[in-house]
């Protein structure tokens, strides 16, 4: 059995604070695994390529043509390429009920940015993802090796 090799993820942060989202790009690319990408609005979000391994969230993601958006319209209102993206929420709003609704809408994590470790929070739950990401490609592995062995023995 072989160890395998961490591969390198694409994270998209998704936050209207520029103060925010280079915190968190500044504090994840300390991984050389990690490749980051920061959409400030909305329409940042329409120029990305959309093929990332894991997506965190801002509950207020501004106001586009005088509407507030939140974190749970781009949820909600998915598109495909965020179908089976992993989601972190990060959020200074404590109110449980968005938490609810978010993890309800397919969020792995609701964290808050008023706790003084939110920053870790985050870390730990994005090791979280890639482990549970790597264990389902170990078994697509030895699922692959099994057939090719069976296959052989016929």
């Amino acid at each position: 059995y072989k160890h395998i090799i961490m591969k390198n993820y694409k994270i998209l942060i998704i936050e209207d604070s520029f103060i925010v989202s280079e915190l968190l790009k500044f504090t994840l690319q300390k991984s050389p695994n990690f490749q980051i990408d920061v959409c400030n609005t909305i329409a940042d979000l329409d120029k990305q390529d959309h093929n990332y391994d894991i997506m965190l969230l801002d509950h207020y993601l501004g106001k586009s043509k005088g509407i507030q958006l939140t974190g749970l319209d781009l949820l909600i209102n998915r598109k495909k390429w965020l179908c089976n993206v992993p989601v972190i929420i990060f959020s200074s709003q404590k109110d449980n009920d968005i938490a609810i609704k978010y993890i309800e809408e397919g969020a792995i994590n609701y964290i808050s940015k008023d706790e003084d470790d939110f920053i870790d929070k985050i870390q730990l739950s994005i090791h979280s993802i890639i482990d549970n990401i790597q264990s389902q490609e170990n078994l697509q592995k030895i699922r692959e090796q099994t057939l090719q062995t069976l296959k052989k023995n016929v």
